[in-house]
């Protein structure tokens, strides 16, 4: 099993292990920008809980749900193995990765905005780790079949999480949920890992020629990432308003992380072939760039609103102002977003993973965190906001008309 372990973690962190470090440099980020805002929050239990289990058990899925695990499955299945310390390492080996990258830079933001209570601290440990041995008991029942237990197990324990109640409750429930999933996988078998990231039938393409907001469109459909990230999006924008955060520091943060769509943001990183073709392509430059800009506009506006619906929902305190807000970091985020995508294109990337965690990700949400606070502190910076963004929208299209598009940084040899 220490070999098997040792696969993984080189797979996912790289042959040095280089992805340690830029988990832990992004967690730094968050954490010091936050504070050098001087950005202020009091997080309750029930946000901290939410927070902690969403998050983890979103990954967790994504990531066993990755086509490519299947291959590597595979490969350690063909090896000498005991069923159940196979599966146990394996969980906890990809549930140690996902609290890695995808947990602990949250953790570092909740922790720069208020301080946490040592049993606060192991309430959230336990609803990461629940909510990832809960996610892969639940992707291996729904691949032997049985799709509606999972959903009610989930539904449990997100009604769990939401529940009103102190630290200890909030302890007690995740530990309880967490037993009941290492129950289940003592008894799982370990081929159903290759059930869950095998291969899937792709989506009928549809006929759609010549209209580049309908190749995105069916991009996003055919690619189940994209839509799994998208959708995870989507429920935090519903599930956020209902934590204990109040709106004066909360609507702003919230909309600068819904920005943080790294698939679609990583469109031309993550499908090389893609990237060569536009780029070929006579007068595509500046007609991709326009297209994806404004689909990245309308994605993150269609977060952005359903956010503000919840918030509207949950606490009726929704203003105009808030609205223009909104408008102008879903399309600011967009616009940053296509132009470092084109002129900043991610490269050297060995799998899924290190494209998805690489720190440039995170340098629009923190530009539009600053931003957010900015326009809500003080009313004239959204005039500024609106201002600077209709003369981008003016530069990029008489940009594209001269075909005076930045290029990329050259491959390296």
């Amino acid at each position: 099993m220490n070999m098997m372990v040792k696969a993984l973690a080189k797979r996912l962190l790289g042959a040095r292990y280089e992805g340690l470090g830029k988990s832990l440099l992004a967690c730094c980020i968050f954490y010091y920008a936050v504070r050098a805002c001087g950005l202020r929050l009091p997080i309750g239990t029930r946000a901290l809980c939410i927070s902690s289990a969403v998050p983890g058990a979103w990954a967790m899925a994504q990531l066993l749900s990755v086509q490519s695990r299947a291959l590597e499955t595979e490969a350690l299945l063909a090896l000498p193995f005991q069923n159940r310390p196979f599966v146990f390492a394996y969980v906890l080996s990809l549930g140690s990765y996902t609290l890695l990258a995808w947990q602990m830079p949250v953790w570092s933001l909740l922790l720069a905005l208020n301080r946490w209570t040592g049993l606060q601290m192991a309430a959230a440990l336990a609803w990461g780790w629940s909510a990832c041995l809960t996610a892969a008991a639940a992707a291996l029942l729904r691949a032997r079949g049985k799709a509606v237990l999972p959903a009610l197990w989930r539904t449990g324990v997100l009604a769990a999480a939401l529940a009103p109640g102190k630290a200890g409750t909030a302890l007690a429930a995740a530990l309880v949920s967490l037993a009941g999933a290492a129950l289940y996988l003592r008894s799982a078998d370990a081929y159903g890992f290759i059930s869950i990231s095998g291969e899937r039938p792709r989506a009928r393409p549809r006929d759609w020629e010549g209209n580049m907001l309908a190749y995105l469109i069916r991009y996003l459909l055919d690619n189940k990432s994209y839509c799994l990230n998208t959708a995870g999006l989507l429920a935090a924008a519903c599930l956020m308003p209902l934590a204990d955060f109040p709106k004066d520091g909360a609507l702003p943060l919230g909309l600068a992380l819904l920005s943080l769509n790294t698939p679609l943001c990583t469109l031309l990183s993550g499908d090389p072939a893609l990237e060569q073709a536009v780029r070929m392509l006579p007068g595509q430059s500046g007609s991709f760039f326009r297209r994806y800009a404004l689909f990245l506009g309308a994605v993150n506006g269609l977060l952005c609103g359903v956010y503000l619906a919840s918030w509207q929902a949950a606490h009726g305190c929704v203003q105009g102002r808030d609205i223009w807000m909104a408008a102008l970091v879903s399309q600011q985020s967009a616009l940053l977003s296509a132009l470092l995508e084109w002129i900043w294109p991610i490269r050297g990337w060995s799998t899924q993973s290190q494209l998805w965690r690489h720190p440039r990700k995170y340098l629009v949400p923190l530009l539009m965190l600053l931003a957010a606070v900015l326009a809500e502190s003080w009313s004239p910076a959204l005039w500024i906001g609106s201002g600077l963004l209709a003369l981008a929208w003016a530069g990029l299209g008489l940009a594209a008309r001269k075909k005076i598009i930045p290029q990329p940084r050259r491959r390296k040899p």
